[in-house]
């Protein structure tokens, strides 16, 4: 075996720093068993890297990229020895690496290049004498580096060094845009929301991000230990000195531990130790407080006024109480530090992360997102497809053939990884979406131990893996499930407002006046495609009078209907609504089980008959699926084996498809009540022996109205008795059509608000929907009824401003921006409602509609 040294890879923009990483990462490899690693930047004090021996002595690595050894060559060895025997006291091995061979003709008059390096170890040996330090000089040259490169196990890094078309940030690009060209719409960045589950990756990568945010745990202690000090020069006693003492130094120790943190990409981290710290400190605090609380009511003891009228906790004249109330601050920021490094420990300590989630909640997204991202920062990233592993072939024989390596063994390609992770001096990931597409469930469940086997050899590789939550149980091993590191998607939830203004915003759409559609719009694919449909056609915003719940819904599948139709694999005339005759003809054969799901084989025979004769990827049943209306799940039967069903992804979508098959099959205009008698079969619904779904409820509580002018409970009194009616029936005021009110609804609303949970659900739907124009229950009708209603203390002008502003409220995010751009809120903040709020937040419990 032969290397060309000049072929090597350019790292940090010259083949001399590539020579250096790679001197470095064999050093790394024959470092003492316990020892600590360390890689030096520039400066480096005479050394590459070292290692730092369990007895504390140290082993120092120093490459030079020479082509011979010359006068101006030893020279430079010379001044590298000289510092690295003052910046390394502790030296006792001093590795120098060269890429030759040491010439040795032995010309008499003439010293061979063998003989000068006995010469100057000579006088090495003497310097370092001189500073007391026995040092060992050994040298690593072309023959001595080629040993270790030619070892099987080195394959990979050999790789990675010297075959240069490979494995560098183009090559890391390229690949990852095969893999958005496969995303397609799924990973839209003109998109991006910004979520915390990002913020999981910088954990488990162990990147820099992750190490500051650790380390600014400790300004938040800092702040607290701060005031408690502060405080301590009012509250002292004797009885607190050693206690206090105590706390003060293990104080210390943590903010010695934390400014001790840095980037390390493997091995183990030191939040076990740190979070004993922190115990030890809270359980300090605790005898502190007990102390403190003893001193506390001796005080309060001798001056019985001291606390004044007030005896509440938050009381400052007792000084220790004040002191008591800083320490709790402070232990519960203790506590609060302890949680997150034991999270900290729990990503950034494991090689396998395991992201979960719903169909549509943006999983694919995610990991496109954060490859990108890790890319433009240098930390070496390998994004693969699920939907693209589509044989029964080992995973390993296709992933390779997916980022372009198919001459390479999985052995290779980790050991090239992994010397590209070295070289940056973070952690790689590799990172495969959607394990449960393509032919995952043929693949995945016989040959995910062993495809992870080969990549967890390398501590340098993280793997990362996204499975529909549904089909976790069945692809994943036990054994897997064990020791990964789980993370739930739940897509925008808690964020859907800054979803809702980003993508309104990107599909030039004003944003919403009418509640928002959760959690609807927590699924990032429900609101894409709802934006876009909106935007084909022409919309600017939500319609007026856009408050029929299914009109919602009949946007979002018109648009999904263009889509699809004209697609090249479907391909029919898009004044065909088959998406919705389809699903209507799904619900309609849940209807007769009174379920939400199918058989997979039932629910394609039933979807494929809207669009007959054409193959699996090319029928209207697969295009449901890959758009999200449909979801694919695995059930587990009693028997212990697995069922593939099919249901409406949507739950509020599916609660109204099936209402509506329902109302269409039983409910007659004529005799509405009948389809409700006992014994009729809408009665079922209700039943005490059977459970009963709560979007159900709802959904039949907007559309009986809307098609009978009755409302549900008025036709069919027995669901009164039906756990939830109340809460159906007051989101249904919010949704249904404006024509299906009637005095029946108002006195029923009464007759629903009968406690204090009942009351304040009453008052926030009325509230809601205060501010939607032409809306029967808007703000003008509130007026109406305060004025002719009476609450006492409260004047009726004053409580229909605070009902008004509060609901205007409620709608936008309220802040000196919005107070001088938004006209509802400027309207608010310069009439009287600022005079009532603090009165009427106390009185509005007495109010009853």
């Amino acid at each position: 075996m032969t290397i060309e040294w000049h072929a090597i890879r350019p790292w940090n923009g010259s083949k001399s720093g590539g020579f250096e990483t790679l001197c470095a990462q064999l050093a790394d490899l024959e470092k003492p068993a316990g020892s600590r690693f360390f890689r030096k930047g520039t400066p480096d004090a005479g050394v590459e890297c070292f290692a730092i021996l369990p007895d504390g002595n140290e082993w120092g690595w120093q490459a030079k990229f020479f082509d011979s050894l010359e006068s101006s060559q030893w020279t430079q060895l010379n001044d590298s020895v000289k510092t690295a025997l003052a910046k390394h006291p502790c030296l006792t091995r001093y590795f120098i690496c060269i890429p030759i061979n040491r010439p040795d003709a032995r010309v008499k008059g003439r010293k061979s290049a063998l003989e000068q390096w006995e010469h100057h170890v000579q006088k090495w040996r003497g310097w370092a004498s001189k500073r007391q330090m026995n040092v060992e000089f050994v040298y690593w040259g072309d023959h001595e580096l080629l040993e270790r490169l030619s070892q099987p196990k080195q394959s990979g890094r050999l790789k990675f060094w010297f075959d240069v078309r490979r494995f560098d940030n183009a090559w890391f690009t390229d690949r990852l845009e095969e893999s958005l060209r496969s995303a397609g719409e799924r990973y839209t960045p003109e998109l991006h929301v910004g979520l915390p589950i990002a913020d999981e990756f910088q954990s488990f990568g162990r990147t820099l991000r992750f190490a500051n945010t650790v380390k600014s745990e400790a300004r938040l202690i800092r702040d607290k230990d701060r005031l408690l000090s502060y405080t301590g020069r009012e509250a002292k006693h004797e009885s607190l000195e050693e206690l206090t003492g105590q706390l003060s130094s293990q104080i210390q120790n943590i903010y010695i531990a934390f400014a001790e943190l840095g980037v390390e990409p493997v091995g183990l981290l030191p939040f076990e130790r740190m979070v004993q710290d922190l115990v030890s400190a809270q359980k300090t605090a605790t005898e502190l407080g007990a102390a403190l609380q003893k001193c506390e009511d001796e005080y309060s003891a001798k001056n019985p006024h001291s606390d004044g009228a007030r005896k509440d906790y938050y009381n400052q004249t007792n000084p220790f109480r004040r002191r008591r109330y800083y320490l709790d601050d402070l232990s519960y920021q203790l506590d609060s530090t302890r949680g997150v490094l034991l999270h900290a420990e729990e990503l950034a300590g494991s090689q396998l992360m395991l992201v979960t989630g719903d169909a549509g909640v943006g999983k694919t997204h995610l990991l496109c997102d954060v490859a990108k991202c890790r890319l433009s920062e240098g930390q070496p990233t390998v994004l693969l497809m699920g939907q693209c592993f589509l044989t029964e072939d080992p995973p390993w024989t296709q992933a390779l053939r997916h980022v372009d390596l198919a001459d390479y063994s999985a052995e290779d390609f980790v050991g090239a990884l992994e010397a590209a992770a070295q070289a940056a001096n973070c952690r790689a990931l590799v990172m495969i979406d959607a394990i449960n597409e393509g032919a995952g469930m043929s693949i995945w469940p016989s040959h995910l131990s062993a495809f992870l086997a080969i990549l967890e050899r390398s501590p340098w590789i993280g793997v990362v893996l996204s499975v529909r939550s549904s089909y976790e149980a069945a692809l994943l091993p036990e054994k897997v499930l064990e020791r990964a590191t789980k993370v739930y998607h739940r897509g925008f939830q808690e964020h859907e407002y800054d979803a809702v203004r980003i993508f309104f915003k990107a599909y030039g759409l004003e944003l919403p006046s009418t509640p928002l559609l959760t959690p609807e719009f927590s699924n990032p694919l429900f609101l894409k495609t709802l934006c876009k449909g909106l935007n084909e056609n022409g919309e600017t915003r939500l319609p007026r009078g856009f408050h029929g719940i299914t009109a919602v819904f009949r946007l979002y599948l018109d648009a999904v209907n263009r889509r699809l139709a004209r697609s090249n694999e479907l391909d029919y005339d898009p004044k065909r609504d088959l998406v919705h005759g389809a699903l209507n003809s799904f619900a309609e054969a849940c209807s007769e089980g009174l379920a939400f799901s199918l058989s997979r084989s039932e629910a394609q025979r039933v979807i494929d008959a809207h669009l007959p004769g054409r193959e699996f990827s090319r029928s209207l049943f697969h295009a449901l699926i890959a758009e999200g209306l449909l979801s694919e799940n695995l059930v587990r039967r009693q028997n212990g084996t697995y069922e593939e069903i099919v249901h409406i992804a949507y739950n509020r979508l599916a609660d109204h498809l099936l209402a509506n098959a329902l109302l269409d099959e039983h409910l007659s205009p004529e005799g509405p009540e009948a389809a409700f008698a006992p014994g009729a079969p809408l009665s079922l619904l209700w039943d005490e022996r059977r459970p009963f779904m709560s979007g159900l409820l709802e959904a039949l509580c907007i559309q009986v109205p809307e098609r009978t002018k009755h409302e549900l409970a008025v036709l069919a009194p027995g669901v009164l008795e039906t756990w939830g009616i109340g809460d159906a029936f007051r989101l249904s005021i919010v949704w249904r059509s404006f024509d299906a009110f009637s005095d029946e609804t108002g006195r029923l609303l009464n007759k629903l608000t009968r406690n204090k949970y009942e009351n304040d659900s009453t008052l926030d739907t009325l509230l809601t929907v205060s501010v939607i124009p032409g809306h029967p229950y808007n703000a003008l009708w509130l007026d109406r009824k305060l004025r002719k209603d009476t609450v006492p203390g409260v004047s009726k002008v004053q409580l229909t401003d605070w009902l008004i502003g509060r609901a205007l409220c409620r709608g936008t995010r309220f802040s000196t921006t919005n107070l001088s751009t938004s006209a509802p809120l400027y309207w608010l903040g310069c009439s009287r409602l600022r005079i009532g709020f603090c009165v009427i937040e106390q009185r509005r419990r007495s109010f009853a509609c």
